[in-house]
């Protein structure tokens, strides 16, 4: 495998600079990161760059779920449940230690909701369309079957309910999984820098962009025969750039979620249960937390610092109060996130019919713009839109490959199966448990980093042998691989995409936080000032 290195990092923009590319992407989330892969892999010589760290907008901020598509049915939309149903089993074959099988509880209420006959039909339609495999089609509950798996408030308003299936994933580590493996095949790729402008031929062309690193302040530009803006809630905002066109595109609307501990809230399935409001929210067990959402407000505000409010809290404590037989109060919240949804703009359509379809619009100047569009879709959006390049270039066309390209992290030599992926981590445990690594923390670096666990391990072993501190050489040799794989740069972003911490688990930050700190000062060559610098900014960001 190619490192994907922090290190060297003037030298990697002096390349980007300096090289001419067939396509340039604006945009390290899911969107550009599928469309780099995409292009990649079909030949072309491919720049991406990133203002921020990968994944860290939307892409990062999701309900953890590839979903299959059951929301469009309402909608009428058959054709594109069929999509997504398609393109779930995709992702899922495609990056399997990010993607897992989760059920998912439906409850029938008397006065909210779905009703059985419409739930029982709509189900068997999804199964149907979305190719549902035999053990994974629904399932229909009486009402005790419903009482038994969640504390409802009122018993008496239950009915009936359903049991189907959502895929949960990592959004962030798919990103950056998805992220690697384009650059694995040649993709130049940077985080941390930033478009400043175009550049145009003297027909009005767009033909490159003024960048500079947000690291090193250096700037150059980049030139390339097509300019993708695949920025996400920021399309809008490159698109003002570009002189050519600058209507208006996006509807942004906010939606936040939170964690309670499992202490508080004790619930073994996965609930889709009704609001008041006829909304429908999520309450999803996950490692020692439950964590609920969304919340779908319309959004105005700065897209750079996008926050969970008190009033956003407190709607979604009081929908999972009013339902299950819990009081929970704001000061047993753990950890929040919020992001913002990119819809397509449509004038007067209310919020909740903006479309959450995907679009690709050119401007004059031929900045081709995507937005719109949902994770589960990634890559048919990719496909779609270098399809379009393709056409649009005088070289030969070349068909999509990415539905066989195996993801960085999932290149596993077994079969098919969350059991044989399970017994697979349970035969790497058996390697490394002399080092002293507990079972629980290893699982959850092999579901992090897959079949690159192989490298972690090496590298803890190195450490351990060294002296012999356990805990101390797998945490240095998570960074280390961070650092030269995954490209990673500041104390945060190792919190927030590369693992999970600062969402799902923040008492671990407390326990090591110096420690990843200090090896990450090692690593990039910090001076203490920095390395406090960087403490200080993740703190400022979990609070």
């Amino acid at each position: 495998m190619k490192t994907f290195s922090s290190l060297n990092r003037e030298g990697k923009f002096n390349n980007i600079v300096t090289a001419e590319y067939d396509l340039l992407i604006v945009g390290g989330g899911i969107t550009g990161a599928g469309i780099a892969l995409d292009a990649v892999s079909r030949g072309l010589r491919v720049a991406l760059v990133e203002k921020n760290d990968f994944a860290s907008g939307t892409s990062s901020r999701s309900t953890k779920l590839i979903h299959g598509g059951l929301r469009y049915l309402k909608q009428g939309q058959i054709k594109l449940v069929k999509e997504t149903g398609k393109e779930r089993k995709i992702v899922y074959k495609n990056a399997r230690h990010l993607v897992y099988p989760r059920s998912m509880l439906i409850p029938v209420f008397r006065k909210r909701g779905y009703r059985k006959f419409w739930l029982r039909l709509a189900l068997t339609v999804y199964d149907y369309f979305a190719g549902v495999s035999r053990d994974e089609k629904k399932r229909m509950l009486s009402k005790n079957d419903v009482l038994e798996r969640m504390p409802v408030a009122d018993k008496s308003h239950v009915l009936a309910g359903a049991l189907y299936y959502e895929y949960k994933v990592n959004d962030a580590r798919l990103t950056i999984e998805v992220i690697k493996t384009a650059a694995e095949l040649g993709c130049s790729i940077l985080n941390y820098v930033e478009v400043l402008n175009f550049s145009y031929t003297t027909n009005g062309k767009v033909s490159g962009a003024l960048v500079e690193d947000r690291i090193s302040g250096e700037k150059g530009k980049i030139y390339a025969s097509f300019v993708v803006n695949a920025t996400g809630q920021w399309v809008d905002l490159i698109r003002i750039m570009d002189y050519s066109d600058a209507h208006k595109m996006l509807f942004i609307t906010k939606g936040i979620h939170l964690t309670v501990s499992k202490e508080f809230f004790t619930l073994q399935e996965a609930v889709y249960f009704p609001t008041k409001d006829s909304r429908m929210i999520f309450a999803i067990p996950h490692k020692s937390v439950i964590y609920i959402g969304t919340t779908d407000t319309p959004y105005q505000e700065n897209l750079d610092e996008v926050s969970a409010k008190k009033e956003d809290v407190e709607y979604l404590l009081n929908a999972v109060n009013e339902v299950f037989d819990i009081n929970l109060q704001e000061y047993q919240v753990q950890s929040t996130w919020a992001g913002v949804r990119p819809l397509l703009y449509k004038r007067g359509k209310k919020p909740s019919e903006m479309p959450r379809k995907d679009e690709i619009v050119e401007s004059r100047s031929g900045l081709i713009n995507i937005a719109g569009g949902k994770l589960t879709g990634y890559r048919k959006m990719a496909e779609k839109l270098v399809d379009l390049l393709m056409h649009k270039s005088s070289g030969e066309f070349v068909k999509c490959k990415t539905k066989n390209i195996v993801l960085s992290g999932a290149d596993f030599d077994i079969k098919q199966g969350s059991i044989a992926l399970t017994e697979y981590a349970d035969h790497k445990f058996d390697e490394v448990k002399q080092t002293g690594i507990g079972v629980e923390y290893f699982k959850a670096l092999f579901y992090r980093y897959g079949s690159n666990i192989n490298i972690v391990s090496n590298k803890a072993f190195d450490y351990y042998n060294e002296d012999k501190d356990s805990a101390y050489a797998w945490i240095k040799a998570e960074v280390w691989y961070c650092i030269h794989y995954e490209m990673l740069h500041k104390l945060a972003d190792f919190y927030f995409i590369r693992t999970d911490q600062a969402i799902f688990d923040k008492n671990q930050i407390a326990k090591n936080i110096e420690v990843v700190a200090s090896c990450m000062a090692s690593f990039l060559g910090w001076l203490e000032q920095e390395k406090e610098r960087q403490i200080v900014e993740l703190k400022n960001k979990i609070r």
